[in-house]
């Protein structure tokens, strides 16, 4: 299998994308549009995640993080992005272009010729690739019994049929049932907590881009529309409960 490096550069990831978005983005594949300064790569377990500002015709840049994963022995790229498209939009296009480009001209001249801090987030993203290619050493250890819950839940102080949707620990306990935890999880990408599988990576992207899309501070309120993307990557976990706000952590029977 490619390393990441040659992936990109290679243009393979070009495939997850329609013509349009690819057409429109080369334009973004420049210095001009992509703002280094605050792009970052964070290392994870067989995968990166790469983000950064995309600045348009928008008074405010655009936030877009790359997850690339290795899937059966093969790269993929899954793109989220705040733009109103939100997945596999132009500003994606720009910066795996740009990106790509970039690693081109290191390869041929064997040098960067950019500025330093661009220079400095290229070989962040270099090592991140070139560490998540190796070999995975899995020590020995328990299973990891606590998991991802998504919950649709009656939240507490509330007398209408209002629901949120809520992202929680759950953890499976000795007698077969599952406990959810009053605890919310932060689901963060950057830093994913040890109980998070690659599919909890898909689906709390999709959460935390609708979460900034509507500016919430604080549970997700269950209404309006374009929740299908989120409840497919939900239901596919296998983690989803249907219940009610508690503080009593020891009920486990209030979430089904």
């Amino acid at each position: 299998m490619p390393g990441l490096r040659e992936w990109l550069v290679t243009g393979k990831w070009k495939r997850f994308f329609d013509q349009s978005a690819l057409q429109r983005g080369t334009a973004y594949a420049s210095a001009r549009y992509i703002r280094e300064d605050k792009a970052r790569s964070d290392f994870m377990p067989q995968g990166v995640i790469i983000g950064g500002l995309i600045h348009g015709n928008a008074p405010r840049p655009y936030e877009t993080d790359l997850l690339f994963r290795k899937v059966r022995d093969a790269w993929t790229v899954d793109p989220d992005c705040s733009c109103p498209v939100g997945y596999f939009c132009k500003h994606s296009v720009g910066l795996l272009a740009f990106i790509a480009a970039e690693m081109s001209k290191s390869v041929s001249s064997g040098s960067h010729h950019f500025d330093i801090k661009l220079g400095d987030w290229l070989r962040e993203i270099e090592t991140a690739a070139a560490v998540a290619t190796l070999p995975q050493m899995v020590p020995m250890e328990k299973p990891e019994k606590r998991f991802l819950a998504y919950c649709i839940e009656s939240p507490l102080h509330r007398s209408d049929s209002a629901l949120n949707f809520v992202l929680r620990v759950g953890s499976h306990v000795k007698d077969g049932k599952v406990l959810i935890s009053d605890t919310r999880s932060q689901a963060d990408l950057s830093n994913p907590p040890k109980y998070m599988t690659h599919g909890d990576l898909i689906a709390a992207a999709i959460y935390h881009k609708r979460h900034r899309k509507f500016y919430l501070r604080g549970d997700m309120p269950f209404e309006g529309s374009d929740w299908e993307d989120l409840l497919a990557a939900v239901f596919a976990s296998g983690n989803f409960y249907f219940g009610k706000e508690s503080y009593e952590t020891k009920n486990s029977d209030r979430y089904i």
